[in-house]
């Protein structure tokens, strides 16, 4: 649900990883129609509704002292890209993944006098919206509208747009908007920009006065800040308090600032994804009404894997059920320490939008659209089955009498709308390991860790796809819920077509099958075992610190110690690091001189206390190999097309091949590909060389180890459904969600106290935990910022 992390872009004076995200939450979710085998791919962002790097462009006058006028400002355009050709293949196959989010007003960074701004777009009719925290009912057709009520002192202004669905998907859209007000006593003007200087001796500045030049479509422009001008950055430990330090800016950060003259009023961070809002989707396990006394509702929200949510509840207490599937939309206050739940939306609510939008394309005979609605409606209904009859196997009997009510009735409105329009029976899809197959009865056995095994009958027609690495889910999806030719998938996406007397015990597999037949027509047979979401998340973080790549843009050789600045793509800053005596420059297996570097491309590591390098790698001028950075997702162990998959900061999943001539490396020591572990950061020394339709060719692969991570937030719920689990939430909403047991050191201001004194509200001041795991080290705890 996914490049929607700020990862690794300001090293804040209190660090605060990134873990889990919100749609992680999702992901796990999702994951129970996939387990942990499932190969998971995030959505794709799009590609015109994101901020761009480069400065957004201004309005013609952008001197500062003289008044601009309210207007629109248009979006960088996007590189001209080239229609791809038809596949060679008659029908279409689903190439691209995502709720199809498309913001159609506001533009992404405007500049006005209305302080009432209508956001509109249109997505899928199933998804759950939210715009700044406010849900939004997709019509029919996907078309969706919010107002929002601004003012002056909210200015400059995000705007988080966010749109999820049951089947794991996630797609975010951060708008921006400078509110200038119409008061005759200011000249009050917004800008946009990038910071390409800060400086306090400019010759014309005064004591107290610092100097900032933005970089804009336009040319530069010239502000200078003082004591007044308020900083913001979306975020940060003290996002919510107005005056923040001037070291918190930094060249390459791109702003809006509101100003008067050439001083600035505001000056805004801009972010690309949403930091104060986001859904969460679970099965209600707790609901309270509230009363005079205690004010408003409580609800609480649990995943299948024990994350949970509990936090006041501002809707109609009668609106959920007990056991009920739904999508929260949450908005978090840094500044109160509070968490809150806006509104809901149930998964019966989706499917009765996609009903509505199936009629509506029967009624116009869109029979491309209708048959795109039906496989949405077939994976919508299995999913939401899935999930609530894997609940009723993990949750405890208090709950499991209202999950499986839900579940009849799930079932009953399923099998209604999937008759209605003639899109198949209701189903469920199970990922596992097969543990038994009997041949001559064609059933074979599947065992996902902590379920029920399932005995599933294979048809005689049945098709099976021995899957790529890095398949995307919505492909797996759509292969699962068609009756497709498996060759053209295939050919389409890689591995190729199999049959049942080629499935063997272990295998790991992916199946739908009939609820009322308990046959499986499909069946998916995946390469390797992979990251769980949640994993995912927290190993990402892992692996931006310290690192970076990118183009060395400046050396100063004279300071003392010497510096120099990257231009870097992983945290997309302009970072400064010091050259001490032992760092390592080298250009393949030779060093060079630090007055060399000026424009040349590197990849580097670094102290990230100190800022200090400890080696880099510079690439030399012949060299055609492009660099690799994430997370190894899945492997196979062996020489085979497609073997080794990263899953990179951008939430892509990368397929790449290993060989014998692939130099590996594990932690500085040169080890062979079985010493390679899943969860193992991908260092941006990693090189490649890009390949034909065959995939990408490693050519150095470097990794190193997970050590344990830091966490910092405020729990926001705790489960019991297997073993205490904590769900926290740190600046960014995101979630981390950790295992706490007999072994953690937990202590309340520096007092030892028992796991039942865990209660939520509570501040984790610090924390480490392990990545791979999920288990807790030693947690410091505080008491509630707000009781």
């Amino acid at each position: 649900m996914l490049g929607r992390w700020w990862i690794g872009s300001r090293a804040l004076p209190v660090v605060s990883l990134p873990v889990i995200s919100l749609m992680g939450a999702m992901l796990v979710l999702a994951a129970a129609c996939g387990g942990d085998s499932i190969v998971t791919s995030t959505t794709a962002p799009v590609s015109t509704e994101v901020p761009t790097q480069v400065p957004t462009k201004i309005s013609p006058t952008s001197v500062p002292g003289n008044p601009l006028p309210a207007t629109t400002i248009p979006p960088t355009p996007s590189p001209a890209t080239s229609t791809p050709e038809p596949p060679s293949i008659p029908g279409p196959l689903p190439t691209t993944a995502g709720s199809n989010l498309r913001v159609t007003s506001p533009e992404i960074n405007t500049v006005g006098v209305e302080g009432n701004i209508t956001v509109t777009g249109v997505t899928r009719p199933d998804a759950t919206i939210s715009v700044n925290g406010t849900l939004a009912i997709p019509s029919p057709l996907g078309d969706f509208s919010v107002e929002l009520q601004l003012s002056v002192e909210e200015s400059p202004v995000s705007i988080e747009v966010i749109a999820s669905s049951l089947t794991g998907e996630e797609e975010s859209v951060v708008l921006n908007h400078i509110f200038v007000g119409d008061s005759s006593e200011t000249q009050a003007q917004g800008i946009f920009g990038t910071i390409s200087s800060i400086s306090g001796d400019h010759p014309r500045s005064i004591s107290g006065e610092t100097d900032i030049v933005l970089s804009t479509a336009d040319g530069p422009v010239e502000l200078i800040t003082t004591s007044d001008t308020i900083i913001r950055i979306p975020g940060l430990a003290a996002a919510s308090v107005d005056r923040i330090s001037l070291d918190e800016l930094v060249e390459g950060d791109q702003v809006a600032v509101l100003f008067d003259h050439d001083t600035a009023i505001t000056i805004s961070v801009l972010v690309s994804q949403p930091v104060r809002t986001g859904h969460f989707t679970g099965i209600v396990t707790s609901i309270d009404a509230g009363s005079e006394d205690k004010g408003v509702g409580t609800l609480t929200v649990q995943g299948l894997d024990g994350e949970t949510i509990e936090a006041p509840w501002l809707g109609d207490p009668d609106g959920p059920k007990l056991g009920e599937l739904v999508t929260v939309v949450m908005e978090q206050d840094l500044a109160k320490g509070s968490l809150i739940i806006n509104d809901l939306n149930t998964a019966q609510d989706s499917l009765e939008r996609l009903a509505a939008a199936l009629e509506v394309a029967q009624a116009q005979a869109l029979s491309t659209k209708l048959e795109e609605l039906k496989g949405r409606l077939l994976s919508h209904t299995a999913i939401w089955l899935t999930i609530l009859g894997e609940a009723s196997d993990r949750f405890d009997s208090s709950l499991q009498s209202r999950v499986l009510q839900q579940l009849a009735s799930a079932i009953e409105s399923s099998r209604v709308i999937l008759a209605r329009y003639d899109a198949g029976d209701p189903q469920k899809t199970i990922t596992g390991i097969v543990t038994s197959i009997d041949l001559d009865r064609r059933v074979i056995t599947v065992e996902n860790k902590g379920l029920k095994l399932v005995e599933v009958s294979v048809s005689n027609d049945a098709s099976f796809w021995r899957a790529p690495g890095g398949l995307p889910t919505i492909v797996a999806e759509a292969w699962l819920g068609s009756a497709g030719d498996t060759q053209r998938y295939a050919s389409e996406f890689g591995g190729r077509e199999s049959r049942f007397q080629q499935l063997d015990l272990a295998n790991r597999v992916k199946l739908r099958y009939g609820l009322d037949t308990g046959r499986a027509t499909r069946i998916m047979v995946l390469p390797a075992a992979s990251l769980q979401s949640g994993q995912s998340r927290v190993l990402l973080g892992l692996s931006t610190r310290g690192a970076a790549m990118g183009t060395v843009t400046s050396v100063d050789a004279d300071s003392q110690p010497p510096t120099l600045k990257i231009q870097d793509e992983i945290s997309r800053r302009t970072i400064t690091l010091s050259v001490l005596p032992d760092t390592k420059l080298m250009e393949g297996q030779d060093t060079v001189e630090l007055s060399t570097l000026t424009g040349a491309m590197v990849d580097a590591s670094y102290d990230l206390g100190a800022m200090a390098l400890t080696v880099l790698n510079a690439s030399s001028a012949d060299d055609r190999s492009e660099r690799a950075h994430g997370v190894v997702y899945s492997l196979v162990p062996k020489v085979a097309p497609g073997n080794f998959v990263v899953l990179t900061l951008d939430g892509d999943l990368r397929v790449f091949n290993h060989n014998g001539d692939t130099g590996i490396f594990r932690d500085g020591r040169q080890v062979t590909i079985t010493q390679v572990r899943i969860g193992d950061l991908v260092q941006p020394a990693t090189h490649y060389l890009p390949g034909s339709g065959d995939g990408d060719d490693l050519v150095v692969l470097r990794v190193k180890s997970p050590l344990s991570a830091r966490v910092e937030g405020t729990i926001r719920g705790i489960s019991n459904t297997s073993g205490t689990v904590i769900t926290i939430t740190n600046n960014r909403l995101e979630l981390i969600t950790i295992t706490v047991d007999e072994n953690t050191i937990v202590s309340r201001e520096g007092t030892p106290f028992t796991l039942g004194d865990l209660v939520v509200g509570q501040v984790v001041s610090e924390g480490n935990f392990d990545p791979i795991s999920g288990v807790a080290q030693n947690l410091l705890i505080y008491p509630p910022q707000n009781p």
